[in-house]
């Protein structure tokens, strides 16, 4: 196994490790460095905050021939699932000391991440860095804005055939909460490239949902897993059978305990 996490973390590892190389990657926590692991243990693990970076690295360990690549974030920082073919979402007891609330909070989670993707007939098309309009005969039409901070809402001018309006960055949550505010006269769907670019807060989600307002992306990566932790800091943990049962009722993927399980599934 190797590992790439930067240089002040080696402190922290307790697992028997050979040098590689060091990377011309730099992140709070010191450059990168690639460890061969010569025997078990734990690995802290930090990177950089770059995209791009994340893909340099990604592209570094492909000429190895690894069978698997992980790449480990939170989801606050989901944009590594841009170059991911796959994500495993975890979720702990920590989040809440009411199991319900961890449930309510992974089911909304997972209307992220299943948003639908977009035709093949759309994927055909030339979409590039503009704000568009898909009309429902597949034309595109664009306008002059790449960004939503630059884009009027107000002086927007629909076409009344339109289908899609395209984003090709993201969907913030002050754009949504005003697509909300209009959302009775709105008779267009909303495309984004991919699931990072849906960028809006819980309570923003919540309303998207129920409105008549649906979002597409190009892209779909799956979920792979739910990786569930039921001990908290703050209390005792949950019964892990109804944390996991309640879990598991939401998806069709498998939820692993992983504090027991996690050999079993691999």
């Amino acid at each position: 196994m190797k590992v790439i996490t930067s240089f002040n973390c080696l402190k922290q590892t307790t697992a028997k490790y050979m040098v590689v190389e060091e990377l011309d990657i730099s992140s709070p926590l010191g450059k990168m460095q690639v460890i061969d692991i010569v025997s078990d243990g734990l690995v802290l693990v930090a990177g950089p905050s770059s995209i791009m970076d994340v893909d340099k690295m990604i592209t570094y360990l492909k000429q190895f021939h690894l069978d698997k690549i992980f790449i480990d974030g939170a989801f606050s920082r989901h944009s590594s699932t841009a170059i991911s073919d796959g994500f495993i979402y975890c979720v702990g007891a920590g989040y809440s000391t009411i199991l319900s609330n961890i449930i309510n909070k992974t089911a909304l989670d997972l209307s992220r991440f299943s948003l639908p993707e977009v035709s093949p007939q759309i994927l055909k098309l030339k979409l590039d860095k503009n704000i568009s309009f898909i009309t429902d005969e597949n034309v595109v039409i664009k306008t002059e804005e790449t960004s939503l901070l630059d884009f009027d809402f107000n002086q927007m001018i629909v076409p009344k055939n339109t289908a899609y309006l395209y984003l090709p960055n993201a969907l913030t949550d002050q754009y949504a909460k005003r697509l909300l505010l209009h959302k009775r006269e709105i008779f267009y769907h909303i495309l984004l490239n991919h699931l990072s670019s849906l960028q809006i807060q819980d309570d923003t989600l919540k309303r998207m949902n129920r409105s008549n307002i649906k979002i597409y992306v190009k892209k779909q990566i799956p979920l792979l897993a739910i990786c569930m932790n039921p001990f908290s800091p703050y209390r005792d943990s949950y019964g892990v059978e109804e944390m996991k049962q309640e879990l598991q009722a939401l998806t069709k993927v498998p939820v692993i305990n992983v504090l027991e399980e996690g050999e079993q599934h691999e």
